[in-house]
């Protein structure tokens, strides 16, 4: 086993020390960036920028901690309507999920998350997701634990 590079234990104690908490992709993606490690000022740009999960930023009903859509019509820049479904997390407003129907459900990457999120801040659909006909429930829906599992367990 290799011993860790004195700027891969900085970064450890960073996220540490900020309470960062990332998903295995990202994990793998800062090992790669430390391997290389020719690019110092870029990977710390990206720990700044970096999401804090399961960070609350309100406190909800458990039984309303989830907010669910199985069929949202969305056109992203440049294409033709789609239909995307989601579920985010309404303690700290973060996609649990969000795939777009390609003919088969693929998962959604950032800037489609993004470009979605904006679109249901833009028609008010967190606040009022009742006039917008969306779900508040507690429990994620069967098909949103299936990318979970896939991005914990890849196979």
């Amino acid at each position: 086993m290799r011993k860790p590079s004195s700027k891969a234990i900085l970064l450890g104690k960073l996220f540490k020390h900020h309470g960062i908490t990332l998903t295995d992709a990202e994990r793998r993606s800062y090992a790669d960036y430390l391997r290389c490690a020719k690019d110092w000022p870029a990977i710390m740009e990206k720990l700044e920028n970096a999401r804090r999960f399961n960070t609350p930023i309100r406190e909800v009903p458990l039984e309303e901690r989830y907010l669910v859509c199985e069929g949202w019509p969305h056109c992203f820049v440049g294409s033709q309507e789609s239909i995307v479904r989601f579920v985010i997390d309404r303690t700290t407003d973060e996609f649990v999920c969000c795939d777009v129907d390609t003919g088969g459900w693929e998962p959604c990457d950032k800037r489609e998350r993004d470009h979605v999120f904006g679109d249901l801040e833009c028609n008010d659909a967190l606040n009022e997701p009742e006039e917008w006909e969306l779900e508040l429930t507690g429990d994620l829906p069967d098909w949103s634990l299936e990318g979970l599992y896939e991005a914990q367990y890849p196979s």
